[in-house]
């Protein structure tokens, strides 16, 4: 039954257009809504983007991966908290509109209020 649950909802999610990419794996949370569990997908999935600033929530503006192919990314979000090593951060400041990064992320994570998390493992070009 279980098994039946998870295809059914894959499906539902698909259709929607809320899973983009079968690289990411819903492992929290159920879309649209990321209460009282976070929304968590994983996998390991090439993504080029670069960096914007905007609130994360109210107040200042801070540095937020934004990516350029929606159709990579479940849920349509388009910019995300960037989770890396300083060494990468360093790396993506530099990436702009013109000059994108290509980012190997390995999680994305949504909660309830403020920007969603991207967690990227390494920054490829």
């Amino acid at each position: 039954m279980k098994k039946t649950a998870t295809i059914i909802t894959a499906f539902l999610l698909t259709a929607c257009g809320s899973v983009a990419s079968s690289d990411w794996k819903l492992t929290s949370g159920q879309e649209p809504y990321a209460d009282p569990d976070p929304i968590v997908y994983e996998g390991r999935v090439e993504l080029t983007g670069w960096i914007i600033e905007k609130p994360a929530y109210v107040g200042e503006d801070v540095p937020h991966f934004h990516v350029a192919d929606l159709s990579k990314v479940p849920g349509g979000r388009e910019d995300y908290l960037p989770q890396t090593s300083g060494e990468n951060m360093a790396l993506l400041m530099q990436s702009t509109k013109e000059n994108p990064s290509t980012v190997l992320a390995t999680k994305l994570q949504v909660n309830m209020e403020g920007s969603p998390f991207i967690y990227i493992d390494q920054v490829i070009k």
